[in-house]
């Protein structure tokens, strides 16, 4: 179960077209931050983690996908309410 507070989280396995580049995918979910910082969503393998979704130092929302073996596209929202 997902309680929000510190240190919890959901987990879903199996979703192999996360690994593979220029796959297309969503991910949707519902956040009330008390604190705009740290990650929000985290796709990890054996080998690596790469943060997709996070609070830039900023405060902006931040999304992050692969573009390639080692390379990554950053688009930051312009505002949040």
């Amino acid at each position: 179960s997902f309680t929000g507070s510190n240190g919890s989280f959901m987990q879903a396995v199996g979703l192999a077209a996360l690994s593979i580049v220029n796959q297309p995918f969503s991910i949707s979910l519902w956040i009330l931050p008390q604190t705009r910082s740290g990650v929000l969503v985290e796709l990890s393998s054996k080998n690596s983690c790469l943060p997709i979704l996070a609070f830039a130092a900023n405060g902006s929302l931040v999304a992050q996908i692969a573009t390639n073996v080692g390379t990554y596209k950053s688009v930051t929202a312009s505002a949040l309410l």
